[in-house]
């Protein structure tokens, strides 16, 4: 941001509620937070030392520029997964800031009391103090930003796709699918492609050869398919129809489809009639 930007800084735009918003919410936390030291000492019958109730306090300060950071992370294209693990993507999104949060504590927390008061948290006994009453805090908090910034990263990548031009022609000379993998853009065979099912926020692309994760949703990705071809089978699956190799009956109205790969998938008796339509 701009010197100028800064000297001009509105507090009712957007970026000004936003800040606005988060100072005061931290500001209430760190009141509640000293108000309950002050109890504690009032019932458990030991002297309530301000600046020491401050000093601990800083552990909440901590969480804006961490957030700031952890945001930044989750943005960037290459971290949104890592490998073909989605779950992985979160628990590493969470783990980084909750270890910068509970090593950067103890070092604030040795510096300025050795700084400012008469005598000195260690490192290592802070450390174990906060990891003991703290850690819980640490994952609940980064874990439901990178929640939060995973969906939010998500949405954005399915609003922003460009759109598929409408008619046959587009789609019967469409031969291959370009799907996204962290930075790296990968051609899929749209022929060898067995189905598509949702993994949300992705979709999980099983092809003849392997399985891949691509950022966008199940209803997108079938509108860029020949729906001649690959038709839905349930509300969480599409099926290429010329990888089945039979279906049969579930007795209750659904189905099982026999792929030709060998796997079998549910048929939900609301498709079905479609299905069979095309199936030959």
């Amino acid at each position: 941001m701009k010197a100028g930007a800064l000297l001009s800084f509105n507090p009712e735009t957007g970026l000004g509620k936003k800040i606005r918003f988060w100072g005061l919410l931290l500001a209430s936390v760190i009141l509640v937070t000293i108000l309950q030291d002050l109890l504690h000492a009032y019932f458990k019958q030991y002297p309530f030392y301000l600046s020491e109730s401050l000093l601990f306090k800083s552990f909440w300060v901590l969480f804006l520029p961490l957030i700031f950071m952890q945001w930044a992370l989750i943005k960037k294209s290459g971290f949104v997964s890592v490998g073909n693990y989605p779950a992985l993507s979160w628990l590493t999104a969470t783990g980084l800031p909750v270890a910068g949060h509970l090593l950067l504590f103890p070092v604030v927390l040795e510096v300025t009391s050795a700084v400012f008061l008469d005598h000195t948290y260690r490192f290592s006994g802070a450390l174990e103090y906060t990891l003991r009453e703290d850690l819980y805090k640490c994952l609940l908090v980064y874990g439901l930003v990178a929640y939060y910034g995973f969906t939010k990263v998500a949405s954005a990548a399915v609003t922003q796709t460009e759109p598929i031009p409408k008619g046959p022609t587009a789609k019967a000379t469409s031969t291959t699918l370009t799907i996204r993998e962290g930075r790296k853009n990968i051609p899929v065979q749209v022929a060898d492609i067995v189905y598509i099912s949702s993994a949300n926020p992705y979709v999980a692309i099983r092809t003849l050869t392997g399985r891949h994760l691509h950022l966008t949703s199940l209803k997108t990705i079938a509108e860029t398919l020949d729906a001649s071809q690959f038709i839905r089978v349930h509300k969480s699956s599409l099926v290429n129809i010329r990888q089945v190799a039979s279906f049969h009956s579930r007795l209750n109205g659904d189905y099982d489809l026999l792929l030709l790969n060998g796997e079998t998938i549910r048929m939900s008796r609301n498709y079905s009639q479609a299905f069979k339509k095309l199936f030959k």
